[in-house]
């Protein structure tokens, strides 16, 4: 199997891998097998970059890496946002826990009034 074939099998696994839904208990292996694809990825293309002749079998694999990268793209956009969603909600949360422990904890005191009346 040639490095392009590689490259197309790896990129599919690690498609296929996006779509599943991440369960928010296994996230973090989740997100380990998505480096672990992408690092695999990365070597066999540093590895391609010397090479300038190409099969015609091989330009059709690599218009279909595109295809799939494109989707991959998205895909890691849409987990992305959902990890930054817990993250604000997470701190948000931390926020309001203690702000009900200790309610006078951030109390300034730059907005009194006296009355001056006569």
């Amino acid at each position: 199997m040639n490095l392009v074939e590689q490259i197309y099998q790896i990129t599919i696994q690690l498609y296929q891998h996006l779509q599943k839904e991440p369960n928010k208990d296994k996230r973090e292996e989740y997100i380990a097998q998505i480096q672990n694809y992408l690092d695999q990825r990365e070597k066999l293309i540093d590895e391609l970059k010397g090479k300038t002749e190409y099969t015609d079998e091989e330009k059709e694999l690599g218009k279909k890496i595109v295809g799939y990268n494109q989707a991959i793209d998205l895909l890691l956009e849409r987990i992305y946002r959902s990890i930054e969603a817990d993250v604000r909600q997470t701190k948000e949360r931390k926020k309001l826990h203690q702000t009900y422990n200790n309610p006078y904890q951030g109390l300034s005191v730059d907005g009194m009034f006296f009355d001056k009346r006569k």
